[in-house]
């Protein structure tokens, strides 16, 4: 029983460290889903971050919608547009 436990431990964690990266003019973006919605990490400068945490998944005609009650993401194919306080971002994936 506690193999079992431990397999679907480390299971929710896989899901949680995937990161999805986008270009946002100057400023990078890192989508980080989890089962029951979505974190944001922006990365505007060299060591200057902003944090957006418990995005909820929301329903979306098309593409993924995430959002809170200072934040949205809906991402579509290769593009997105984040929302934040009164700023608009887009955004578009990041070439490897």
């Amino acid at each position: 029983m506690k193999k079992i436990l431990l397999v679907m431990g480390l299971a929710s964690c896989a899901l949680t460290s995937e990161k999805i990266i986008y270009d946002c003019a100057d400023t990078k973006l890192e989508l980080r889903p989890r089962e029951d919605g979505a974190d944001v990490l922006l990365k505007t400068g060299r060591n200057s971050y902003e944090f957006f945490r418990g995005l909820e998944r929301v329903p979306s005609a098309s593409g993924a919608k995430y959002t809170n009650d200072t934040a949205e993401f809906h991402g579509k194919g290769d593009e997105a547009i984040f929302t934040h306080d009164d700023t608009t971002m887009k955004c578009y994936l990041k070439d490897d």
